[in-house]
C-alpha cells in the first residue's frame, strides 16, 4: 500500500483472484472453474432453478459474479441477468455466451439502475471491512431482495479477512431496512445463504 491508498483499500486485491485461485483444489471438483466443466455447469444450473422458483425475478444482478456462470445459467432461465467483479481475469475468462453481459467493476461502486434481485455470494468476507460496508450500502440502494452468502468460517483461506456470522451481516442489513424472510430456505446454495428483503 502506498501513503495516498486510503486505510479503506487494506484487503484483497483484483491480483489476488487470478488463473491460480480460479483453478485450486478449493473451488471442490478439481477441475477448472468454468461452465465448460460439467460439475459447476451443473451445480449453477441448479442454484438458477431454485433461484428463480424462490423468487422469481424478471432482472437480476450477481455482485462479484466471477466467471459469471450464475448469470449465464439465469439468462438461460430467462431472467435478464448481469453481473460484475473486480478481477478482469474472471471476468475475461467468461464464456462467449455470457461475456457480453459482464464488466469489470468494484462492489463499493454505486450500483446504476434497480434489479429485482441481487445476489451477492461468498464476496463480503473477502473486503475490507469498510468497503464491505459500501458494497452493503450500493446493493440495498439498487434492489428491495438480495441473495446473500457470506462464509462465517474457512478462517485458514488467506482471501477470508472479513469474516462474520451470519447474525451480523442480518444485523448491517437490518440497519438499511432489510430483513430476513424466513419462509426462504436459501440453503440449496450453502448452510449460511440468506435471503433479505425490505421491510418496515
Amino acid at each position: 500500500m502506498t501513503d495516498d491508498q486510503p486505510a479503506t483499500s487494506i484487503g484483497t486485491g483484483a491480483a489476488d483472484y487470478g488463473r491460480n485461485y480460479y483453478t485450486h483444489a478449493h473451488f471442490g471438483s478439481g477441475d477448472d472453474y468454468g461452465w465448460d466443466f460439467p460439475h459447476w455447469r451443473t451445480f449453477f444450473t441448479m442454484v438458477a432453478e431454485r433461484i428463480v422458483g424462490l423468487t422469481e425475478p424478471q432482472t437480476a444482478l450477481d455482485v462479484g459474479c466471477a466467471t459469471g456462470m450464475l448469470v449465464q445459467a439465469l439468462r438461460y432461465r430467462g431472467v435478464d441477468a448481469k453481473g460484475f467483479d473486480f478481477s478482469e481475469f474472471a471476468v475475461n475468462s467468461a464464456h462467449q455466451d455470457v461475456r457480453d453481459h459482464l464488466w469489470v467493476g468494484s462492489a463499493t461502486d454505486p450500483i446504476e439502475g434497480r434489479y429485482d434481485l441481487i445476489s451477492c455470494i461468498e464476496v463480503l468476507e473477502h473486503m475490507a471491512p469498510t468497503d464491505a460496508q459500501k458494497a452493503l450500502d450500493s446493493i440495498c440502494a439498487a434492489t428491495d431482495k438480495v441473495l446473500f452468502s457470506s462464509c462465517p468460517t474457512e478462517f485458514e483461506e488467506p482471501t477470508h479477512i472479513n469474516s462474520h456470522p451470519t447474525s451480523q451481516w442480518a444485523a448491517w442489513f437490518a440497519e438499511r431496512g432489510f430483513y430476513r424472510n424466513t419462509g426462504a430456505d436459501a440453503t440449496f446454495l450453502a448452510g449460511w445463504a440468506v435471503v433479505f428483503e425490505r421491510a418496515d
